[in-house]
C-alpha cells in the first residue's frame, strides 16, 4: 500500500478527527484511512467547465460549411490579421500619448 503525508491541516480539523477516532475506538491513522477511502469511494469527478471555446466549437457542428466559414471570418476580423506586420513600439507610443494627455 502506499503511504500519503498531509501537511498544513488545521488544528481544528485535527482534534475532531482525533475525536472521531477515540469515539469510534480507532487510531488517527485508522480512521483518516476509514474516512478518506469512504469519501473517495464515493467521490464523483467532476466535469470540466466549459469555456466559450468549447461552446464555439460544439456549436460549429451545427452550422453548415459556408456558416462556419463566415463565423470564423468574423472572429478573426476582432483580432490582428495573420500576415499583417505589427510595430509593438509604436502602438504602445500611440497607447502612451493617449494615457498622457
Amino acid at each position: 500500500m502506499a503511504s500519503l503525508t498531509i501537511s498544513d491541516v488545521p488544528d481544528e480539523a485535527l482534534h475532531r478527527l482525533e475525536e472521531i477516532a477515540r469515539l469510534n475506538g480507532r487510531t488517527v491513522e485508522e480512521e483518516a484511512r476509514g474516512l478518506l477511502t469512504a469519501r473517495v469511494s464515493e467521490a464523483q469527478p467532476r466535469q470540466p467547465e466549459q469555456t466559450r471555446g468549447d461552446i464555439f466549437l460544439k456549436d460549429q457542428s451545427r452550422r453548415s460549411p459556408e456558416e462556419q466559414e463566415r463565423v470564423m471570418k468574423r472572429f478573426q476580423s476582432l483580432g490582428r490579421k495573420l500576415g499583417e506586420p505589427f510595430d509593438q513600439k509604436a502602438f504602445t507610443d500611440e497607447l502612451w500619448s493617449f494615457v498622457e494627455e
